[in-house]
């Protein structure tokens, strides 16, 4: 009877010895795995090191001075955008080929070109509009749909500059030349009733370039007058230039310059959308720079150089890519983003002492196992010695 106790004790002791040697390579194999954790904390640490951002190389327009900037849409494209070093205009198209814009300016579009100024107007007429435009209450003062009061605004303008101003007196009889050219007698520029009467399409065409260019002169010598003057109109004033004009002292001419350039983006676009529509769990499409590089890198957007020949009228979109440019490019996240490099300097210290911790763990386990293991080995000897003993005691008799 004391043999078999002793026999079961002794099956038991090997079944516990076993137990602890497998938790022990269990362990052993954890802290394996956490070398390889370690390695691709590391890895992820470098790649976040050398990681690129979109920048864009920006001047200061007062002092001169170039900085590099971070390439979000807001910072590219919008009327608060940084000016590029090289002097270029850039913008951001969908996979259509549409234009992207602020939300304010789609909407403003979208009201403007269903107006009866807009085909006479054009990029001028659209820039007063968006200057017009109360930004609380998008509501557009009577001046900016008025087409009569904008044409006598222009024309009053005119009669006050021209002697000055050669070119724009030339560009101003071209017009008159094309409206001859077709038949047709005006006592001014705008004085074609009809547009059917002008005649054959490419009639039609020569007057609208000859136009374009006429007012492409005008505005980009006069165009806070104008507007001045228009406003004036409105308020029952007359169109005497000597008066001074309160409007033209708050006119904003960068802002002018801005809305006409995204007016001939959208034409040449063949229409636009919003940044708005690709806000998403990221947030705000416009500020997300990484959001942009993806976007371009994957063909979602485009990204165009907006060219415009004042001597010809002719606007173009040119596509390019950050890879490919000076100004907007990838640059390591290290050189111009402190704040990127010290949050992947603190995720890996995170990290690393989390993987630490563990393997400190690990090592108190594998202790505390090895002390287990050592008792019950000699535990199991003792019971193996008294095992021996009994069977010698009880069979010596035979031998």
């Amino acid at each position: 009877m004391g043999m078999s106790a002793s026999q079961a004790r002794l099956l038991t002791i090997t079944a516990r010895i076993h137990d602890v040697e497998h938790q022990a390579q269990s362990i052993q194999n954890a802290k394996i795995q956490l070398s390889t954790e370690s390695d691709r904390v590391y890895d992820e640490y470098v790649a976040a090191l050398d990681s690129t951002t979109l920048t864009l190389r920006a001047i200061d327009p007062t002092s001169g001075n170039t900085s590099t900037v971070t390439a979000s849409f807001r910072n590219l494209c919008s009327r608060s955008r940084s000016l590029a070093a090289n002097g270029d205009n850039y913008a951001l198209r969908d996979k259509h080929g549409k234009l992207i814009v602020e939300e304010d300016i789609l909407e403003a579009w979208e009201e403007f070109k269903t107006g009866t100024q807009s085909f006479s107007q054009g990029a001028h007429g659209f820039a007063l509009f968006m200057l017009g435009v109360d930004e609380k209450e998008f509501e557009v003062p009577t001046m900016i749909n008025d087409l009569t009061t904008i044409r006598e605004a222009e024309l009053a303008v005119y009669e006050e500059k021209y002697e000055n101003d050669e070119d724009l007196e030339a560009l101003y009889n071209d017009v008159m030349e094309t409206l001859a050219a077709s038949g047709y007698t005006a006592v001014n520029i705008y004085d074609t009733g009809d547009l059917e009467d002008l005649g054959t399409k490419e009639q039609k065409q020569a007057y609208n370039e000859a136009l374009n260019a006429y007012k492409d002169r005008l505005y980009s010598k006069h165009s806070g007058l104008v507007y001045g003057v228009a406003t004036g109109l409105l308020k029952g004033a007359d169109c005497d230039i000597s008066e001074e004009y309160d409007a033209e002292k708050d006119f904003n001419t960068a802002m002018y310059e801005y809305f006409v350039g995204i007016y001939r983006q959208i034409e040449a676009c063949g229409g636009c959308v919003s940044i708005e529509d690709y806000n998403g769990p990221e947030g705000n499409a416009a500020t997300n720079s990484d959001w942009l590089k993806s976007m371009i890198q994957s063909g979602e957007i485009s990204l165009n150089v907006a060219t415009y020949n004042k001597r010809t009228c002719e606007f173009s979109l040119q596509a390019t890519s950050p890879s490919s440019e000076s100004v907007v490019s990838y640059t390591e996240t290290s050189e111009i983003d402190s704040t990127a490099v010290a949050k992947a300097e603190a995720e890996y210290e995170h990290a690393m002492r989390q993987i630490n911790r563990k393997d400190k763990e690990y090592d108190l386990d594998l202790a505390e196992l090895d002390t287990k293991r050592q008792a019950l080995t000699k535990e199991y000897e003792s019971v193996k010695t008294v095992i021996s003993e009994n069977i010698e005691r009880t069979f010596g008799i035979f031998s």
